[in-house]
């Protein structure tokens, strides 16, 4: 993995005088991306896996940039050859001094340092930050959060100095504080021993009256983290935004969302079935993260429109709100319910009579 922001275009003068600049800049990084692709069709910059629906070795934003590939010397005169033309097409340079490799830790080494070598970049640990998000094959650590801590805790101190009323530490609170915490929460999970740190760092910004940061708790917080309507002021509660928040993933993962990380883990870990199986320890933690959130809302879901021919009949809830297999039903044992679609009970466009006898026996009130 390479991480190389692009530099910015030789000509200021040019890029001043037009007030397209933004546009052409968007222009010209997309020869970027083509270049790139075309290096992946011909395999000489190498994707993520060639066996995915769409298979990539890149990600581009404005400037930043990641590549993803293989780690290979073929790879790395590959990527050399790509930057080299754009280069020369643009004026643009890759920022070097800003710019990093990563390697798996089971990597060859001596593979590794030829690859530094052909790239001329110096080697990084992870996790790296990428548009705001700590980016990492494992499970990020407790201690890789206490910058995010440490940030809310310096601005409460800033702003406790001032003569701020109940209400606009309440503004503040959720729409500048909270909202750190929330965009990574929106990415992945954060452990709980983190949200509550944040908590206890915000509460005592919201309760002090003066600048040694102490104060009455004249209220609970769980009040305070209801609505109006509820006699709270609606400070956000990150626990439940972290469960909300985790759901929009579930959903996204099970309606089959045009994601590349869907992709990726659709493609690891197939079809995500929490009503029968549980994630193993084996799992990623982002995975495991989705199956627990998975677990919370599923009293709560149900399939509103359905593919016959891909809904297990007895397994997913598409007819009540909790599968058939788990209600108190009379169903032959000689069926295999687990391969049992709701297409092999339906004729055409009406419910077959004959299979539903034979599924739920000749008590099933037809």
């Amino acid at each position: 993995m390479v991480a190389i922001p692009l530099g910015s275009l030789r000509s200021e003068v040019f890029v001043k005088a037009i007030p397209f600049s933004s546009h052409l800049f968007i222009l010209v990084t997309q020869v970027h991306t083509s270049m790139l692709n075309t290096g992946l069709v011909n395999c000489m910059i190498p994707g993520f896996n060639p066996n995915l629906n769409h298979n990539f070795n890149h990600l581009m934003f404005a400037d930043d940039l990641i590549l993803v590939t293989q780690a290979s010397r073929r790879a790395a005169r590959g990527i050399n050859q790509c930057l080299n033309v754009y280069g020369f097409l643009t004026g643009q340079r890759p920022n070097f001094a800003k710019s990093h490799i990563f390697f798996p830790t089971w990597c060859n080494k001596h593979v590794s340092s030829r690859i530094r070598a052909i790239l001329n970049l110096t080697q990084a640990s992870f996790p790296f930050k990428y548009l705001g998000i700590l980016i990492s094959p494992k499970r990020l650590a407790v201690s890789t959060f206490k910058p995010m801590i440490d940030k809310i805790r310096l601005q409460c101190n800033r702003w406790s100095n001032f003569n701020l009323s109940s209400a606009a530490k309440a503004t503040l609170i959720n729409y500048s504080l909270l909202s750190i915490p929330t965009y990574t929460l929106s990415v992945y999970t954060i452990p709980e021993v983190v949200i509550s740190e944040i908590t206890k760092v915000v509460r005592k910004f919201y309760w002090c009256r003066n600048g040694n940061g102490k104060g009455i708790h004249n209220v609970n917080w769980k009040t305070l983290n209801e609505g109006k309507p509820e006699g709270g002021i609606g400070i956000r509660n990150l626990s439940l935004a972290k469960s909300s928040l985790m759901a929009k993933h579930v959903f996204g993962f099970l309606n089959r969302k045009d994601g590349i990380w869907v992709d990726v883990l659709s493609h690891k870990y197939g079809k995500l079935d929490f009503w029968r199986n549980t994630a193993s320890v084996n799992y990623s933690w982002f995975y495991r993260s989705l199956h627990k959130a998975a677990a919370q809302i599923k009293p709560f879901c149900r399939i509103n429109s359905i593919n016959p021919a891909l809904t297990f009949f007895c397994w997913d809830p598409w007819c009540f709100d909790i599968p058939i297999a788990l209600t108190p039903t009379f169903i032959n044992m000689n069926v295999d319910v687990n391969l049992l679609s709701v297409s092999d009970v339906v004729n055409g466009d009406r419910w077959c009579d004959t299979s539903l006898l034979y599924v739920f026996g000749p008590n099933f009130n037809l």
